[in-house]
């Protein structure tokens, strides 16, 4: 009898000593999360890998950047962050958060910014328009919208282009390292410029 009081005293003082250790688990989790952070402009996802002693919430602080699963026990995860395409040639940066019992885990997110294309409009009035001469040294990938709702497509220098009447329409020259330009004839011209799109 006495052996097996001895038993039963022994076997609750190891659960009371387990019990404290799942408290402090509880009350002081531990947390870390390991993998790369870094997104190219294009977006897209990466995968994280999320430890933790006690159950956990993540969220992210900016919209374009989301994380699933949101939410777990202790144990390991692999957390998806989908990360949209940047539209502007600044980097930019979203913060990570984790919380779990008295424990926040931050860790930040950094996407590059994507490389602006220059952009020629030139806006018009009539019922045919000359393509305007773009040249660079390091000129490429150029396309025109002739601005009459039709498919862009590849800039031939000079294109004669004639629309289905008389109307005021906006042609645009998109390409990357636009440096000189050239408008063959400014009748019916309105306005000119130059500016940066993605």
């Amino acid at each position: 009898m006495k052996t097996i009081y001895k038993i039963a005293v022994v076997m609750a003082a190891v659960l009371a000593v387990m019990a404290c250790r799942d408290d402090e688990h509880s009350l002081n989790p531990e947390v870390t999360v390991t993998g790369g952070t870094l997104v190219n402009a294009e977006g897209g996802s990466i995968v994280l890998k999320l430890t933790s002693t006690a159950s956990w919430t993540a969220e992210m602080d900016q919209e374009w950047c989301t994380v699933s699963p949101a939410e777990g026990d202790a144990g390991e995860y692999d957390l998806v962050l989908t990360v949209e395409a940047n539209g502007s040639s600044e980097d930019r940066s979203a913060e990570l958060i984790v919380f779990s019992g008295s424990v926040v885990y931050s860790t930040v997110i950094l996407q590059e910014g994507g490389v602006a294309r220059d952009a020629l409009t030139v806006s018009h009035y009539g019922s045919s328009f000359t393509a305007p001469l773009v040249t660079g040294d390091s000129l490429s990938e150029a396309r025109i919208s002739w601005g009459d709702g039709s498919a862009e497509k590849d800039y031939i220098p000079g294109e004669e282009y004639e629309y289905d009447g008389e109307g005021s329409y906006d042609t645009v020259v998109s390409a990357y390292g636009i440096e000189e330009i050239t408008v063959q004839s400014l009748k019916g011209v309105t306005s000119i410029s130059l500016s940066e799109t993605m």
